[in-house]
Formats: C-alpha cells, sequence, structure tokens
C-alpha cells in the first residue's frame, strides 16, 4: 500500500543540516557538538560571544537576547518571602 511506512535503503542518503559556533575557542565550533537549527546558532553566539543590550527595568540585569528579559520579566521582583534567617528571596 502507499501509506505503509517502509524502511529506509541503504542507498538513501539523508542530509543533516548542522551549524557550527564562528568562534574557534567555543565548544559548539566542533562537529559533534553542532546545533542543528539556524535560530539556535544565532541565539547561541548572542548569548555566549556577544554584548549583552536588554535590560530588565526591575532588578537591572542584562541580556544578550530580547526573548531572555521578556521570560524574566515574568518572575522578576513577584513574590518577595523572607526565610528564618532574614535572607530575601523573589520565588
Amino acid at each position: 500500500m502507499s501509506w505503509e511506512i517502509r524502511p529506509r535503503n541503504a542507498s538513501d542518503v539523508v542530509i543533516k543540516r548542522i551549524y557550527v559556533c564562528q568562534k574557534i575557542s567555543c565548544v559548539h565550533h566542533h562537529r559533534s557538538r553542532a546545533l542543528n537549527k539556524l535560530p539556535r546558532i544565532k541565539k547561541h553566539f548572542c548569548r555566549k560571544h556577544d554584548e549583552k543590550r536588554y535590560k530588565c527595568d526591575r532588578c537591572s540585569k542584562m541580556y544578550a537576547v530580547e526573548s531572555d528579559v521578556k521570560a524574566h520579566m515574568r518572575t522578576c521582583c513577584t513574590k518577595e518571602r523572607r526565610c528564618d534567617w532574614g535572607t530575601l528571596f523573589s520565588r
């Protein structure tokens, strides 16, 4: 039948794209630690090797990717609790 899943032949070639980091000293520069999607390697490069441009308005923490700041803002300074010895926690 045409809808059956058939096993792959040995002659079938599967091309898998990989993306490596531009920095030679980075662990993701080697093929064995490559990332499989272009947006992932772009975010990796920004997070690890680029300057941090985005700042949290509440606590002044800096981030390299805007989505990281948005995720941080959801939990930043929402509920503050004190433990028994007086340390202040926000989660």
